[in-house]
């Protein structure tokens, strides 16, 4: 029977009713010994009702979700819990979308000021290992816009994904941005949407701009995020002196366009294509996280989660 099952919490409730109603059977009864069984009567209804509220809250906030977690409780390891399921898994479980990419369109995003719905692109084993939590690059582009000035295309339509998003180990969200759009919807609107639909991460995201939206995007975005955001790639020619692409920093300051700054610690890069700074981004968020349960166990381990491998790391190791 499971800890956290509705057949355990019911077979509680009805023991404590049980008890309840035999101590009030029993109160005016029992002779003598009814100094015994008035205060045992009420101490055991009042346990056994304690057990079936805790069993209630177990269900719903998974402190032990298994009888494992719940015997293992005692040990000097953090317990495993299990990892927590998007509310679209099971429906692209059941229909993958056609190359991975669909037209994501969350509860309230019409309010968001988008010019069109976001488009998701899923890692190809996303359907294939539930157990895993996914890093997040979230590549903005402006869909009212011809080619861009530097040479790469970045107009989209609603619900469309560029080519060159595909086979990416993260889940990469393509936001089509409008003028209108504010800041807080890709700093907050957007990864509370995304922790809810998908399985991903909630912190150690990229950020994709083309170089003529990060001082309007960038820039506010990641300075109400940074935690987020750790990292920006930008699609364009370094400004300062207009060498090849290709050159990264730790700050932001001297290589946005306008000279506008970064929160300190941020890494930047300047990319010539869309491709290099999705492949950039994405190396610069965490491996996909196993629980230890599932990736651990067999080695002895018991704390940390893992990446695919099995091996442990923390929150702030990266593929570089």
């Amino acid at each position: 029977m499971s800890l956290t099952g509705k057949p355990l919490i019911l077979l509680a409730a009805s023991i404590t009713l049980l008890a309840l109603g035999a101590t009030v059977l029993l109160w005016r009864r029992g002779g003598r010994w009814r100094l015994l069984i008035r205060p045992l009567g009420v101490l055991l209804t009042e346990a056994l009702l304690i057990l079936t509220c805790g069993l209630y809250a177990n269900r719903h906030e998974q402190f032990y979700p298994t009888w494992g977690a719940l015997l293992a409780a005692g040990d000097n390891g953090p317990v495993a819990h299990p990892t927590p399921a998007g509310a679209l898994d099971g429906g692209l479980a059941d229909d993958p979308p056609p190359g991975g990419t669909f037209a994501w369109r969350p509860a309230g995003w019409e309010k968001w000021g988008l010019a069109g719905a976001p488009a998701v692109t899923m890692p190809a084993d996303y359907g294939a290992h539930p157990d895993r939590v996914y890093p997040v690059v979230v590549i903005v582009v402006d869909s009212g816009d011809a080619p861009g000035h530097d040479g790469t295309d970045l107009s989209l339509g609603a619900g469309e994904a560029a080519p060159e998003t595909a086979g990416r180990d993260a889940v990469l969200i393509t936001v089509p941005v409008a003028p209108s759009t504010p800041p807080e919807v890709l700093a907050t609107g957007l990864p509370a949407a995304a922790g809810h639909d998908l399985r991903v991460t909630t912190q150690r995201w990229a950020l994709v701009v083309p170089a003529r939206l990060a001082t309007a995007v960038a820039v506010p975005v990641i300075g109400a995020a940074a935690p987020r955001y750790p990292s920006v790639a930008i699609i364009g020619v370094r400004p300062k002196d207009g060498s090849t692409p290709g050159g990264s920093t730790p700050t932001g300051g001297s290589t946005m366009p306008g000279g506008l700054a970064l929160p300190e610690g941020v890494a930047v890069r300047w990319e010539g294509t869309r491709a290099a700074a999705i492949d950039w981004a994405v190396k610069q968020t965490p491996p996909p996280l196993v629980p230890v349960a599932a990736a651990g166990t067999a080695a002895g381990t018991t704390s940390g989660p893992a990446d695919r491998g099995g091996e442990r790391h923390g929150a702030e190791q990266s593929r570089r």
